[in-house]
């Protein structure tokens, strides 16, 4: 029974799959542009649960075309056969919440919606534009064309651009652990958008994508400003790994750095891969100011420090980790006694952290003790841990470093 049952039990994550669709061909042939418009999600366990399994179907398929433009929805689910004496998934039901609204079931009416509907709508002012060299768009009958990439700061109560990013914020659910959709009848947020801009050789038409947004909140802070802080930040699989979240970043940053209300940046619950570009972001901008200015990081005490920081808004904890990235560059051109000193630095760091951790927890539990003891074991992990972190954008900083001189 148990192997009769195994058959019709599927791995959610490889039964869906998206697809960006142009023209009414791509529904039907979804292969024929595999390589830049089909992609995978990494996430699934708030649609079919923790397991992320589909039960009752043997190899489904569970297609969702969007379009590329307005992102209008298209269901299709396929499988060999459905197994009988079982309840089942029902996996219209259990994805309904989390697709756009309105999305059709009908492959011949999105067709004709493909058809008839706009390929050049974008939202909000465009604040940076630019071209990859690098990058090409491969059209119908060989044709290949550049593409111009283009960030806009949008106007959040536009109510057709609530209803646009309704739909696109519908990816996130499968990228992102935790994810919600936000409300923005609430005027706090800040939304940027990046598109992609192909102009069709020889002729007077453009078709425009979007390929990825952030969404930040505007939090009161005492007694007359504002925090900033990142809670989504995504960029489609098919344009991801070609710089242009960090592009995305930077452009964003510096839009934050014009707001005379808002005192730093922060960021939500950032995962291993945004991290690591945000901190490369930053540490690249510090590195350039203090050279500019010719400031050295190692000389600076902890209150220069923290105000030097805020004044490009970067909030204390990422503040004293961009100084382990940049003390961390320093040893790396120094060589390996230099690099000793700076690990045995965050030994003692880490260690005085600790004990003042464990002090405060006996204390809150009424014990008069202030003597601690701290587990090596531990410290060392978590050390090796936080060094694995930082060391590998140090290194990315010394080449870039090299290749400019």
């Amino acid at each position: 029974m148990e192997e009769k049952l195994s058959k019709y039990k599927s791995n959610a994550l490889e039964a869906v799959s998206f697809t960006l669709v142009i023209s009414e061909r791509e529904v039907d042939n979804p292969g024929v542009c595999e390589e830049r418009c089909m992609f995978q999600p990494l996430l699934a366990h708030q649609v079919f649960g923790e397991r992320e399994l589909i039960f009752g179907y043997e190899d489904p398929h569970i297609n969702l075309f969007y379009h590329h433009n307005s992102l209008k929805c298209l269901l299709d689910i396929k499988y060999k056969s459905k197994i009988s004496g079982f309840e089942v998934d029902d996996i219209p039901k259990l994805m309904n919440e989390w697709l756009p609204r309105n999305y059709f079931t009908s492959k011949e009416e999105y067709k004709r919606m493909i058809k008839n509907d706009v390929k050049d709508q974008m939202f909000g002012t465009v604040i940076h534009q630019f071209k990859q060299s690098n990058e090409v768009f491969f059209l119908d009958e060989g044709e290949v064309a550049t593409c111009t990439y283009k960030i806009t700061r949008v106007n959040t109560q536009d109510e057709l651009f609530q209803e646009y990013h309704e739909r696109f914020e519908t990816f996130i659910i499968w990228f992102i652990d935790a994810a919600n959709f936000i409300n923005l009848k609430d005027d706090r947020w800040i939304i940027f958008y990046m598109y992609e801009e192909v102009e069709l050789p020889g002729k007077n038409e453009k078709i425009i994508s979007p390929i990825g947004f952030t969404a930040i909140y505007k939090f009161f802070s005492y007694p007359d400003s504002n925090r900033a802080r990142i809670s989504q930040f995504f960029i489609l699989p098919t344009h991801q790994n070609k710089g242009l979240g960090t592009i995305f970043y930077q452009t964003v940053y510096s839009q934050i750095m014009k707001m005379p209300d808002v005192t730093d940046l922060t960021v939500e619950e950032p995962n291993e891969l945004f991290q690591k570009m945000r901190d490369y972001c930053d540490a690249i901008l510090i590195h350039t100011d203090l050279k500019k200015n010719g400031r050295n990081i190692a000389s600076m005490n902890n209150k220069i420090l923290y105000s030097y920081f805020a004044k490009h808004k970067i909030n204390r904890k990422q503040s004293l980790r961009l100084s382990d990235i940049l003390q961390y560059v320093t040893a790396i051109q120094s060589g390996p006694k230099q690099r000793r000193h700076i690990q045995d630095l965050l030994y003692e760091r880490f260690k005085h952290q600790k004990m003042n951790e464990k002090r405060v927890g006996k204390m809150a539990r009424g014990s008069l003790t202030n003597k601690e003891e701290v587990n090596e074991d531990e410290l060392h992990q978590e050390i090796e841990s936080y060094i694995s972190q930082i060391e590998p954008v140090a290194d990315k900083i010394v080449k870039v470093l090299l290749k400019a001189e």
